[in-house]
């Protein structure tokens, strides 16, 4: 009672005092009052524009004009939904708190997505992360990178799911795919804005800003926490980010083969770029195949020799891991670890034919200097202690054969391999007719292929299309008394996950588990860098030169550089790529750490991956038989890592 009293008097003093001091201003008030109101909607700000501020995990796009993740649509059942704008694996708007897991050497990934109608001088930041047990810090400048989302537009659907290469099409639009690191120049860096300028997309209320955390494997197991920082023109807004670093570590070594193809167009750009181009791969758990890249050679037949001068100063760092070391300003899996694989130049294409003209191909001189050049490359391999990366021939000119002629050329420099005795250097054959190659050649089926190339090839790298290949044919070769590996490649749904574009955003993240499933050591993408018909995949992402066909995206998962950008740029594809491939080490670290491993690993596993490639229950122009909610597959590696910790 007293309290209420003392306040109500104060209040009352309060007014008095108002009173008496402005009893001068009434009549200077009364003179101005007819100006000022004239004046007023001159001087009046304009309304601040509703501003919104929320996160999202990894596999997921916002439409930039909606604001309604790509991913929540009514071509897949059971895709994303719910109110995830405020409330999501990674995002509670309650608390205003976004919240991450992970082990150490793993890198975990957020979008935030600002909505405004008019929002300029935008910036965004991201404190380094602390954890207050251990007063451990994961610094900023080191482990966090931002990206600026760009969009490009769909302007017609990627090829129904009827063609080869095509899955199912979430629709026409505006779908950020490119990375463009915060840190760029010319207008593509900071400040930004709402609409943007420069990507010019109409009606747009929505930018989204991609965060990756890489934690160290100095980090404590605990929870580290930071700030997020929204900075804007008349805005300010603050948010907590959780980080919770899990009891293991996932190895420097990657244990699963996933190689991005390249046709000799990266070491054209110059050491600077190439080397960037090298690290990118490292840092997502992939491997970049550059083919065509040869040393000069001298000699001929048994003496021909390689001139390995220039060829070492160019390729020392990657197969020494020097490349990946902070020497070169590198931060990330694999640190100090050189390429897992590498494709050697042997080749017979016109134009690429090393080490000799294929014209004299089956002449003795041409056998023996390939004979010699293959001893060469694994002589100076060794000498120079360059013992850690797998050795792959790989004819490119004899891919996907379909005729008695080419498949005996595949034969043929399988025995020139064999005749060389060499204990490094594997052999690789793509096929894409396994099953169906008697479709092609008379009288032929799967054991003829086997029969015929059994015994030179080392590497089986197949179409994913489960009616051209049946790799129940290939894995039990993978063990004794063979051990050779089976490898798949692009295809579509229901075998593989989709590549492109216009795709659900967790395509290339079921690579590596659909591998894992069913036994495969690796797989590829057929190239990193092809832009096609598109020669601008900023302005146009339909890359295919197939008449006929769209196919947004195809062939490439990085972009070229722009003015005050430098390449490579990364994609969202790319990112759902590395998902994968990191999920891959925790399925290999929990079937690895006891008797009953390898069961909990196939039982999380088959909830979210029912069946693929060979196993499919579904036919052509089904939807693949695994999940399609992007938080499906985060549940997964949540239950992988709750394993893994499980005593």
């Amino acid at each position: 009672m007293f309290r209420e009293w003392e306040n109500k008097e104060k209040r009352k003093g309060t007014m008095k005092k108002a009173k008496l001091s402005i009893w001068w201003l009434q009549p200077l008030v009364s003179y101005l009052l007819p100006s000022a109101l004239f004046l007023l909607p001159f001087l009046a700000l304009p309304a601040q524009a509703a501003i919104d501020v929320w996160a999202v995990g990894e596999c997921i796009r916002i439409n930039p004009q909606t604001g309604v993740a790509y991913e929540d649509n009514r071509v897949y059942a059971g895709d994303l939904k719910g109110d995830y704008r405020n409330q999501n694996l990674v995002w509670d708007r309650k608390q205003n708190l976004v919240r991450l897991f992970g082990g150490r050497n793993e890198v975990v990934a957020f979008q935030l997505i600002l909505r405004s109608e008019d929002l300029r001088q935008i910036r965004v930041s991201v404190s380094g992360l602390r954890e207050s047990k251990t007063k451990t810090v994961i610094p900023s400048k080191t482990h966090i990178e931002i990206f600026r989302e760009w969009y490009v537009q769909i302007t017609r659907k990627t090829t129904d799911e009827t063609t080869a290469s095509a899955g199912h099409t979430l629709g026409l639009g505006w779908y950020p795919d490119a990375l463009v690191p915060i840190s760029s120049g010319a207008g593509y860096g900071p400040p930004f804005q709402i609409p943007d300028k420069l990507n010019n997309v109409r009606g747009q209320k929505n930018q989204a800003f991609w965060i990756d955390v890489s934690i160290p494997k100095f980090a404590k197991p605990g929870i580290y926490r930071g700030k997020i920082a929204v900075q804007a023109q008349r805005f300010k807004k603050d948010l907590s980010i959780q980080l919770l670093v899990k009891n293991f570590e996932l190895s420097d070594k990657f244990h699963f083969a996933a190689d991005l193809n390249n046709y000799g167009g990266i070491s054209l750009r110059g050491p600077e770029a190439k080397l960037r181009y090298y690290q990118m791969a490292q840092k997502h758990r992939l491997t970049v195949s550059e083919l065509y890249f040869a040393p000069k050679v001298e000699g001929e037949g048994s003496q021909m020799r390689g001139l390995w001068d220039e060829y070492d100063r160019d390729m020392a760092k990657y197969l020494t891991g020097e490349a990946f070391t902070s020497k070169y300003g590198y931060v990330g899996p694999g640190e100090g670890m050189p390429l897992v694989h590498m494709i050697l130049p042997f080749e017979v294409l016109s134009g690429h034919a090393w080490p000799m003209d294929g014209k004299y191909a089956e002449t003795e001189r041409y056998n023996q200097s390939v004979i010699a050049m293959f001893r060469d490359f694994e002589k100076h391999f060794n000498d120079k202690g360059w013992t850690k990366t797998q050795l792959i021939v790989f004819y490119q000119g004899m891919d996907e054969p379909k005729t008695e002629r080419s498949f005996d050329q595949i034969r043929y420099y399988g025995e020139l391999l064999k005749r060389g005795k060499t204990r490094r250097l594997k052999y690789r054959t793509d096929l894409n007719q396994l099953n169906t190659i008697g479709q092609f050649i008379r009288g032929w089926d799967t054991s003829k292929i086997i029969r015929l190339l059994g015994d030179v090839v080392d590497i089986w790298c197949c179409t994913g299309d489960f009616r051209r290949t049946n790799f129940d044919v290939l894995l039990p070769r993978c063990g004794p008394p063979y051990y050779e590996e089976a490898w798949f490649y692009q295809n579509r749904e229901p075998s593989v996950g989709a590549v492109h574009i216009d795709e659900e955003g967790i395509g290339f993240r079921t690579w590596p588990w659909i591998a894992w499933k069913y036994g495969l050591q690796g797989c590829v993408y057929w190239e990193i860098m092809y832009y096609g018909q598109s020669k601008d995949p900023w302005l146009d992402p339909d890359s295919t030169t197939d008449p006929g066909k769209t196919l947004n995206g195809t062939g490439y998962l990085c972009y070229p550089a722009k003015q005050g950008v430098l390449e490579p740029i990364t994609s969202i594809r790319l990112k759902s790529f590395r998902r994968g491939s990191q999920d891959y080490e925790y399925l290999r670290l929990l079937s690895e750490k006891n008797r009953d491993g390898r069961r909990k690993a196939e039982e999380i596993v088959q909830t979210v991956v029912f069946s693929a490639l060979h196993k499919t229950k579904k036919d052509y122009g089904e939807k693949g038989d695994w999940s399609h909610n992007p938080e499906d597959w985060e549940r997964a590696r949540l239950a992988l890592a709750e394993e893994l910790e499980r005593k």
